[in-house]
This record gives structure tokens, sequence and C-alpha cells, in this order.
């Protein structure tokens, strides 16, 4: 596509958002040599990608061998450390990224046979693996903080041009130039001009008047706690089969989690959700009696009808998506950004995003 724009406040590119989803095609964008500008609607921006566990588990969700989405999340594991290094460097900021490896127990004989028939095809993957007397040992997994990892991918992106727009008191509205391929921004008394549009806002995608292009998402709370121990030591992420982890942080913590459960936009902790984190984590990890609770927090994560991301052009020229990546943005965000950013520099959609196109949905579902 061309690139044409580029007096003072207009750009090539417009990002909505400043999580994991938009800083990641943002990066890649700038990388091209395109003159981009993120829009966040807060100071502190990438809400829900702060909220995530940090884990990094290409396999998450993932039952079986031909799922669509390990074409995203194995080559995104493959680059993390790539990237992670290119951060740190860059910057000089440390993300908290730790190889600590993680094991995902067997709670019962069903839930050993369910991991056996895991393991079987997932040791024909890049991805190393072993059988252990506890389940499956995954030794190059590991963890960041995702609240480090963001002020990192927002620091590389100001260093490297990326442009910046807060709007915590004035709203973002859009249009698109009629017979033109130009969509114009407004925020308060500032007006943004672009030539496309990226709409990274996951779960509040649609609050925009262009939201008839987006795919419907469905904000997923998921909750999380924070303990900590003195007298208990692990050095590897647990995790079973009932979306229930422990990862183990610096200075005696463990981060445990979580819920999946539909509450709309309500992202507050709740009493019943603690109780069935605490409960959960016990069953295959007593220790947490030792722990004294020190925080808790949730995030809305942003999930589709067929629990796919969308990443791609919309039915309207200019207008693209990122977004519904779940419960694995941490991970792929950045490696989905840059396929995105192919895909807009070049007007071709990359194989890789051939299976998460945002047409895939039918109107009536886009609507909903």
């Amino acid at each position: 596509m061309p690139f044409i724009i580029r007096r003072q406040n207009q750009f090539d590119v417009i990002v909505l958002g400043a999580g994991v989803a938009g800083i990641g095609v943002a990066l890649e964008l700038r990388r091209e040599g395109l003159k981009v500008l993120v829009m966040s609607k807060r100071r502190v921006p990438g809400e829900a990608s702060r909220a995530a566990a940090g884990i990094l588990d290409p396999f998450l969700q993932i039952r079986e061998p031909n799922h669509p989405l390990l074409t995203l999340t194995i080559p995104a594991f493959q680059e993390y450390e790539k990237n992670i290094g290119w951060i740190e460097s860059e910057t000089k900021l440390n993300v908290g990224y730790k190889k600590t490896g993680m094991i995902y127990a067997a709670l019962s004989a069903q839930d050993e046979d369910e991991l056996k028939r895991r393991f079987t095809w997932q040791k024909k993957t890049v991805i190393p693996v072993e059988w252990t007397s506890r389940g499956i040992h995954y030794p190059t997994m590991g963890r960041v903080y995702p609240h480090q990892y963001m002020d990192g991918l927002l620091a590389l992106a100001k260093q490297l041009g990326v442009k910046f727009a807060w709007t915590d008191k004035a709203p973002i509205r859009f249009r698109k130039e009629k017979n033109t391929k130009i969509y114009v921004a407004l925020s308060g008394t500032n007006t943004y001009e672009s030539s496309a549009l990226v709409n990274a806002l996951g779960s509040w995608g649609r609050d925009l008047s262009l939201s008839r292009h987006f795919p419907a998402l469905t904000p997923i709370r998921g909750q999380i706690v924070l303990v900590k121990s003195k007298k208990i030591f692990l050095d590897k992420i647990l995790h079973n089969l009932e979306h229930h982890y422990v990862v183990p942080w610096d200075s005696h913590q463990y981060l445990i989690g979580t819920t999946t459960e539909k509450a709309g936009y309500c992202s507050r902790v709740t009493r019943a959700g603690v109780a069935s984190i605490m409960s959960g984590v016990e069953r295959f990890w007593p220790d947490i009696r030792l722990c004294a609770v020190t925080s808790m927090w949730s995030g809305l994560r942003p999930r589709t009808k067929d629990q796919l991301p969308v990443i791609g052009e919309t039915a309207t020229s200019g207008l693209y998506v990122a977004g519904g990546y779940y419960r694995s943005g941490i991970l792929f965000g950045v490696y989905a950004g840059k396929l995105l950013a192919k895909s807009i520099v070049s007007g071709k959609i990359v194989p890789q995003l051939a299976s998460y196109q945002p047409l895939r949905f039918t109107k009536k579902e886009r609507l909903k």
C-alpha cells in the first residue's frame, strides 16, 4: 500500500491500543520505516497485558497436534529469547525473563492419560518435552514479569521513534473521509490522519464508531493472586489441566491463578474467585498453606467465538484488526505484530496469518 502522509499530525499508520498487540505491530512498522502513532486511552497502557501471568507456554489450551494456533505460538516461542535480548539491550530494562522450566501435573488417572496423549504428539515438535512421574516436564519454558515486559516494549517503541497520543480525558472518535483512503482520529482538540488504522484495543475494540468492522470479542476475567513465603522453595512453574498454576517469582513470591469467567467488563477481584484459585492450587501444591497473600488483581482477556485471534484487514480497505489474543498475548504478541506489519506493508496476507483473518466471521457474527 502507498504511504505518503508525512506532515506533523499525519501518519502512515495509526495503532489503537498500547498493549502487547498494539506495540507489537507498531515496533515492526517503525522498523519498516513507517511513521506510526499509537493512541491509548490510559496513562498506564496495556491494562490487560499487564494483568497477565507471564507464562511462556506455546501449548497453552492446545490439545491437538493440528491446532492452527501452533503456527503462531511455536515460532513466537522460538524467537522469544532473541526478542528479550533486543528489548533489554536497547532499553537497559530488566523484563523479568527466566527459563524456569514447567511441569504439567497429573492429579488423577484420567489426567495422566490425557497428558500422555499430549506428550505423544508434543515430543514430535521442536519444543523439548520430557515425561516424569508427575507429568510432562518442559525444560525450556519460563516466564516474564508482565509489567516490566510491557515497560520494556513501550520504552523500545519510543526509542525507535513511535509516537504516542494519550487520551485519558478525551474519548477517541474516528471517521473515514469519503472517497479517500484517509482515516481521521479525533481526541479532544487534536486531529490525526493516516492511510491505515489498526484496532488493537482488545476487549474494548468495539467501543469505536468503526465497531461494525470489528469481530465480536468476549472479555474473559482472569483473577490472579500473589503470595509469599520464606519457608518453601519452588523453582519451576507448576500447571494442571484445570487452568490452575503456580509461577515462581523472585523474593520468595509465587504467582497463582487463575479463573476464566464471563463477567462482562467487570475486572474486580472477587472473594469467590480467590477462593477458587486457592483451593484449586492446593490440590497439587499443598505448600500454598504456608503462604501469605500479598496482592491480588484481575484482567479482561479478549476471546473470539472460535478462540483464535483475529489478525488482518477487515472488509474496509486500510482498516486492520489485531485482537483476540486471549491467554497467549504475552507470548506471541510481538511475533504476530511482525507478521501483521508485513501484511500491511506488502498489501498481501502472509501465510502464517491465513487462519486468523477477520473475514472468517460472518457479518452477523461481527455485529453480535
